[in-house]
């Protein structure tokens, strides 16, 4: 426990030393010469501004888990003071008493479970609940799906308030990016989603992104922009797809499969019920200019890979869940 004291502090030294280097531009402060030429350290924290941001995120969410844990410690004990029992078994109660007035079932629908649970020590893997392993995660997921619940309710009877704040990062300058666009577009608030569909991470995350489009469509403006390490099969098959106003069929389905050879592109164009001949001719005569040129501007405001989330002008550095990245957007739209 020390050494990871030590080592926090340490670490926090070294980013509060970056922070006051970033903020105060010391231009005469040159830290390299390439013949007459000269490096400033600004220049050098530029680079680095968005490994510093995570690693300021990071330290804010073990802070944040750490006052959780806490706050649920603390309000446990003052109810359980209250009613003169132990802690547990006022868990144990309160949990049976909320099964009675939500049953399993209907936390299965809530979530979407009937397909299966996921094990949390294997994420990728998919688990039957009819199975005698699936059982297990689903009750213990429902078990504290309650708890949590009723330790909302006692936060609010104690009058909870929390004022630890995240990092804010620098804001881009997003003008020149090409995107498209969905969601309430009257809005001042935008989310933009910076993403490659050749990119396993972004398959990864697109059902937990398109849950946060789903909840948040009729309030913010959601902005989609390619970027990879260059133009792909993939990403000019959803434009041209756009052509025929199928880009979010094209936007799905690419999340999904990889489009590589021409044999795959036919069949795409064939199951988003495209005009063959005039997807073709925009395959053919796809200019990337556009598309080169903003990707050229995500990567010039330290834009580095994806799926890159960024809400109101602000590089997003949490943890890609839709409960993560609501409190974010919430936490917007409350300014």
């Amino acid at each position: 426990m020390k050494k990871v004291f030590l080592r926090i502090i340490a670490l926090l030294a070294i980013a509060s030393f970056s922070i006051s280097a970033c903020k105060y531009n010391n231009s005469e402060e040159v830290v390299a010469k390439i013949g007459d030429e000269n490096i400033y350290l600004t220049d050098v924290d530029i680079n680095i501004q968005n490994s510093l941001y995570e690693f300021l995120f990071g330290i804010f969410k073990v802070r944040a888990i750490a006052l959780e844990s806490l706050i649920i410690e603390r309000v446990l004990i003052k109810e359980s003071e209250i009613q003169g029992i132990s802690v547990d078994s006022l868990v144990k109660m309160s949990v049976r008493k909320r099964m009675k007035n939500f049953k399993i079932d209907e936390f299965i629908k809530l979530n979407s479970l009937e397909n299966g649970v996921i094990d949390p020590k294997q994420p990728f893997r998919n688990i039957s609940i009819d199975s005698e392993e699936g059982k297990i995660i689903l009750n213990k997921s429902y078990e504290d799906f309650l708890k949590s619940e009723y330790v909302n309710d006692l936060k609010k009877k104690f009058q909870v308030t929390t004022t630890l704040k995240p990092p804010i990062g620098p804001k881009l300058d997003l003008r020149g990016v090409s995107f498209m666009g969905r969601g309430y577009e009257l809005s001042k608030h935008a989310v933009w989603i910076i993403s490659d569909f050749t990119c396993p991470s972004c398959r990864q995350y697109e059902h937990t992104i398109n849950a946060f489009y789903e909840r948040f469509k009729d309030k913010v403006f959601f902005k989609y922009a390619h970027f990879s390490g260059g133009v792909n099969t993939s990403m000019i098959l959803a434009d041209c797809a756009g052509e025929q106003d199928k880009y979010w069929d094209a936007y799905t389905a690419l999340h999904k499969q990889n489009v590589d050879s021409p044999t795959e592109v036919k069949a795409l164009m064939a199951y988003l019920k495209l005009d063959a001949a005039k997807c073709m001719a925009c395959i053919a005569g796809y200019d990337s200019t556009k598309v080169l040129a903003s990707m050229k501007r995500l990567a010039d405001q330290k834009v580095t890979g994806t799926p890159t989330i960024i809400i109101d002008g602000r590089i997003y550095y949490g943890e890609i869940s839709l409960e993560e990245l609501s409190k974010q957007l919430n936490a917007a739209l409350d300014q």
